[in-house]
């Protein structure tokens, strides 16, 4: 399955593709001859419009006219731009009404919203992307590391590993969900817990932090098989934080065994910690 259409209910379909050509820059796919429905070329997911009487059609109870509405219906449409001020004042001089003018975000992001003549609420944002400054190497015998620029500060990414419930959601590779048995986040706090794999399968872990200094550093010591200890080094930069994180096996026997396995799930973990706190931090 795939999502392959955005349908947006509207009182003049040709209006609302006229407005969107204008506003944002789109090209119009086509306007069916009825003028009660239309598409905009936008790529995998076609961004259409479809008339309020077709909407009718569709359901009985009848639905909710965002353009009627006195505030913005519960969703939004966005868009990605590497201008938004500029985006911000085509979509005003188009006829758009100003929601909130561009404002940088913590994580990195210059977000807008404005109102459109149809009801419907958009979204200009520059683009959010983690930037990967190396892969996960070997750089001793017995050491996997990484490194990212992260679009967050070192207190919003220190609070994802203090959060019981913000960790859970985003610790271990893709699919994997985890149950947290114990949970102290203190120097020498236990922290004991399962993760639960794509697979259906269970696998426990035993850990402790064995260093925190907030915002800067979280040392976390794996404490059974197999046994390593993870060293994650928050430094603000520009724009974010630079995060290294490295995890030194016990013996090198066992870092190059599984080496092909951990590299790729640090990756991952790091991408679900990124999204994470996109969601944490909030995106309006």
């Amino acid at each position: 399955m795939k999502l392959g259409y955005t349908i947006v209910y509207v009182p003049d379909v040709s209006a609302s593709l006229t407005f969107f050509e204008q506003a944002f820059g789109l090209q119009r796919k086509f306007l069916h001859e009825s003028g009660t429905y239309g598409e905009l070329d936008t790529g995998a997911t076609t961004l259409s419009f479809a008339a309020h009487a077709l909407g009718d059609m569709n359901f009985p109870g009848g639905h909710v006219h965002a353009d009627t509405s006195p505030q913005p219906l519960g969703f939004e449409l966005a868009f990605v731009t590497e201008d938004v001020p500029a985006a911000h004042a085509q979509a005003v001089q188009a006829g758009a009404a100003e929601l909130a003018a561009p404002q940088p975000k913590p994580w990195g992001q210059t977000v807008s919203y404005v109102r459109c003549p149809d009801g419907v609420l958009v979204e200009l944002c520059s683009p959010i992307l983690p930037t990967p400054t190396g892969p996960d190497t070997m750089d001793t015998d017995r050491t996997l590391r990484t490194e990212r620029t992260l679009p967050f500060s070192p207190q919003a990414i220190y609070d994802a590993f203090a959060s019981a419930e913000v960790l859970a959601s985003w610790w271990g590779p893709d699919g994997f969900t985890n149950s947290f048995e114990t949970f102290e986040f203190k120097v020498g706090g236990p922290w004991v817990f399962t993760m639960h794999g794509p697979d259906g399968k269970s696998y426990a872990n035993k850990s402790f932090f064995a260093e925190l200094e907030p915002a800067q550093r979280v040392v976390i010591r794996h404490d059974c098989p197999p046994h390593f200890t993870l060293t994650v080094q928050l430094s603000p930069v520009a724009g974010g934080t630079h995060l290294t994180w490295a995890q030194a096996f016990d013996d090198a026997e066992t870092a190059q065994a599984v080496q092909a396995i951990v590299g790729p799930a640090n990756e991952q973990n790091l991408d679900r910690l990124t999204r994470a706190l996109a969601l944490a931090v909030g995106r309006g």
